[in-house]
């Protein structure tokens, strides 16, 4: 496969154009030779790339599986010109992340600062997502690094590896005034009183809330606001009366307010945060420097005793 390297990279062209032509064009080569690194492909993987379409062509369910691993073995031979290119001029190259929306506005930037006085000739690029999206674009070398919360006992490839820096527990929070603060925690009915603002597109979130308190009173709230910025949903739950249901690491990361949890008497769900990444990044000193830094912010906020966060 290696020695198909540059058919390979050919191949990624055309999945992305759809168009044996616009991708000649794009690769400035004639279209006659493409299709003829197409056809030398095919015949050593012993199966059709791609269908011909009176339009274009599109993949195959095999040629998908195909770009897929191309694009996890391109990415690989990057790291690994990137390491050997460090041996003679220093830390250099790219790293591509990804993380959840707290990473991403505070915990990341100034680890990604520190990474890049260190080695100013290393490329980072910083996207906002979440773990089911970041995971197939981990798996295919689109991403080098996802950084958030995930189900730990989820198998990963084994090209990938997992580093978890806390525990998060989720909380029904509110503005610090709340009326709903004076209620009984075992009175659940209490809660539906409110309007509740469901946060990010992680109906999941308010759902698990919902489950618990129909189980109790066999009734349930829909979200008054949804809301995909964390500073937006922080702003309306601190000056409004929402409720909501949210990770506990909220109210530490994130500065400058003033928010209370709610004591119900339910379950609180618990879940990891910290990293994904490519094993082949583990000797990569930019990528050591982020972990580095994002690992002394983080034991800053939370209590050494527990490991977890104080509230």
């Amino acid at each position: 496969m290696f020695e198909r390297l540059p058919d390979l990279k050919r191949m990624l062209v055309i999945a992305e154009c759809g168009n044996l032509h616009a991708a000649a064009q794009r690769l400035n080569i004639t279209q006659p030779a493409l299709t003829r690194s197409l056809q030398l492909l095919e015949e050593q993987f012993g199966g059709k790339l791609f269908l011909r379409q009176p339009r274009g062509v599109t993949l195959t369910q095999f040629g998908e599986h195909v770009v897929n691993h191309t694009k996890h073995i391109l990415r690989e031979c990057q790291v690994a010109e990137a390491e050997l290119g460090t041996l003679l001029q220093g830390e250099a190259g790219t790293l591509k992340m990804a993380a959840a929306p707290v990473w991403v506005s505070y915990l990341l930037p100034p680890a990604i600062v520190a990474a890049q006085k260190r080695y100013p000739a290393m490329q980072i690029h910083l996207l906002s997502m979440d773990y089911a999206d970041a995971m197939p674009r981990l798996r295919n070398g689109d991403l080098d690094i996802f950084c958030g919360g995930f189900t730990s006992e989820e198998m990963l490839p084994s090209f990938l590896a997992r580093k978890r820096f806390f525990q998060a527990r989720m909380h029904v929070i509110c503005r610090q005034d709340h009326p709903i603060l004076r209620e009984s925690p075992k009175d659940l009915e209490k809660l539906l009183d409110y309007p509740w603002l469901s946060y990010q597109n992680d109906w999941g979130y308010l759902d698990l809330a919902m489950e618990r308190i129909e189980a109790r009173t066999g009734r349930r709230k829909s979200a008054s606001v949804f809301c995909e910025t964390i500073i937006a949903a922080l702003i309306m739950i601190q000056e409004g009366d929402y409720l909501s249901y949210l990770p506990d690491n909220f109210m530490r990361i994130v500065p400058g307010f003033n928010l209370r949890t709610v004591a119900v008497d339910m379950p609180g769900d618990t879940f990891h945060s910290g990293i994904i990444f490519r094993r082949s990044l583990e000797q990569n000193r930019a990528f050591q420097t982020v972990v580095a830094v994002v690992d002394e912010m983080i034991k800053r906020k939370m209590d050494p005793g527990t490991r977890g966060f104080s509230l």
